[in-house]
């Protein structure tokens, strides 16, 4: 009885037209893309040193992590970066399929072949402005970098008994779902900036920060599903048998600009710093294509499918707007002696409350401005905190200056991970999801070094990152003749790491 009961569930499910439950369930389960949003600095020197550089800023870098520590710079000096990033790790995933079982783990590797690029170009250079000194900064560098790898496969069997009259029927239901997804995502920042001496040894400084960037998802998703038969006179439906094939290639391009505020005082062996990057709104704008291949078998007792040919769907323009909340960093760095560096940061970014905006519609007005229409969606995002801890040994040889670095970091990440439950109404054949949420940290640990001379600075970086994802997908609309439908769900977690090598050449003239 239980398993009948569970079949009307899913054939309900899987033959009815959106109902208000169906789309409720269904909008639940759209969560914001989960990205790290660690709008960090650059150069291989911070990143040897767990990008713990906010209470240093003494070099080409400055500019990105506290321009007030751009007034240290006393010639031109020109700088760039190389970086090479290669995700890893492992995860598994499962489907449950509207019942109570869950499907067996599928076990993969995510990894993917290193990407390099520039990552840093800046220049540095002292100027008087009516006869007060400043330190002009202009450069680009990358903020972060996220790659994500989702892989779902299930096959479920089951077997359904009813009695109609004097005879009893059995049949088995077959759902096989899959998907196959990974993102890649990549975030610059052009900043502009100034630092000057306000008083005695207290300096401070201003840069606009202008961010663009792109993210690259591809997935494949497949289904097939051989749904119940049963006689006329056990239902009125005739349940229809079908394959679908899915294919989504999308681009998103991301944009928005705030400004970075900073204050350090130094000392004698201390310094001490302040840095504060204002709220601003960042743009993300799809470009999606979905490609559809599908066939059903109409009738029951039909022997072959029918191909229902292939469906192509483009979606341009389609806008998100994120809410970036406001940024505080404190820094001190102490130099127990001449060559030896310790550093350490803290950042807060209250996410809570925040919310997600949505473009619905968009009306063209010739000669003016287009008339747009949001929704807001609230992805319960948590605050996070920040914790950078890095530190710096500088040996004096034959050939010159070599620093030695080690770092560490705990980097909060806002978008929660969704854990779902599912309760099931037997009586009112109806299906409620319940979403848990908890944060995600990611850690850092990183080793550098280098080779200075007085005019040319070379630096080399490692970095290792990794953090735990748990994450919901549903396998709803591509998969199911009529795109309001649920037809699965699946959890997926990973174990993810990534490796960064990081080159920096520094020139000052």
């Amino acid at each position: 009885m239980r398993l009948l009961r569970y079949g009307a569930i899913l054939a309900v499910c899987l033959v009815s037209t959106a109902s208000a439950q169906t789309n409720t369930f269904y909008d639940t389960l759209r969560y914001p893309q989960t990205y790290s949003f660690d709008f960090k600095g650059d150069g291989a020197r911070a990143a040897g040193m767990g990008n713990a550089f906010m209470a240093v800023s003494d070099d080409i870098s400055a500019g990105s992590w506290n321009p007030a520590g751009l007034y240290s710079a006393e010639l031109v000096t020109f700088g760039m970066s190389l970086m090479n990033f290669q995700p890893g790790g492992s995860g598994w995933g499962n489907m449950n399929v509207f019942s109570t079982s869950d499907s067996d783990r599928s076990n993969f590797d995510i990894s993917d072949g290193f990407t390099g690029d520039v990552q840093l170009v800046r220049v540095i250079a002292p100027l008087r402005i009516k006869g007060h000194p400043f330190v002009f900064s202009f450069g680009n560098n990358r903020t972060f970098e996220d790659y994500q790898q989702v892989k779902f496969f299930s096959t479920q069997d089951q077997l359904f008994l009813w009695q109609i009259g004097p005879k009893l029927y059995t049949d088995t239901n077959r759902i096989d779902l899959s998907i196959a997804s990974s993102t890649f995502t990549k975030m610059n920042c052009v900043n502009i900036a100034f630092g000057t001496r306000l008083q005695g040894n207290l300096s401070g400084g201003i840069s606009l920060n202008v961010y663009g960037g792109r993210s690259f998802r591809n997935e494949r998703q497949t289904a097939f599903i051989d749904s119940l038969r049963l006689p006329t006179g056990a239902l009125t439906y005739q349940f229809t048998d079908f394959a679908r094939d899915v294919t989504h290639n999308d681009t998103t391009r991301f944009s928005g600009y705030n400004v970075t505020i900073g204050l350090k005082k130094t000392f004698e062996r201390w310094a001490i710093a302040s840095v504060i990057k204002t709220p601003f709104t960042m743009s993300a704008k799809l470009d999606s294509v979905t490609y559809t291949i599908s066939s059903t078998v109409n009738e029951y007792g039909q022997q072959f499918p029918q191909d229902n040919g292939t469906d192509t769907i483009m979606v341009p323009r389609s806008l998100t707007k994120y809410d970036i909340p406001m940024s505080t960093t404190l820094g001190v760095s102490f130099k127990p002696n001449e060559n030896t560096l310790i550093a350490a940061d803290i950042e807060a970014r209250s996410w809570e409350g925040k919310k997600v905006k949505v473009r619905i519609d968009e009306e063209l007005i010739p000669g003016s401005d287009s008339k747009e229409k949001f929704i807001e969606k609230d992805p319960h995002w948590q605050n996070v905190f920040t914790f950078r801890l890095g530190g710096e040994k500088t040996f004096e040889t034959g050939i010159g200056k070599v620093p030695v670095r080690l770092g560490f970091g705990s980097v909060g990440i806002p978008a929660p991970n969704a854990a779902l439950g599912v309760i099931v109404d037997t009586v009112n054949l109806t299906i409620e999801p319940v979403v848990s949420y908890s944060s995600t940290r990611m850690t850092t640990v990183s080793f550098g070094f280098g080779l200075h001379w007085s005019q040319i600075h070379l630096d080399w970086a490692f970095v290792r990152s990794s953090y735990k994802h748990a994450m919901f997908r549903d396998l709803g609309s591509d998969l199911s003749l009529d795109r309001s439908m649920i037809i699965g769900f699946g959890n997926v977690e990973t174990d993810n790491t990534s490796n960064s090598i990081m080159f920096s050449f520094t020139g000052v003239f």
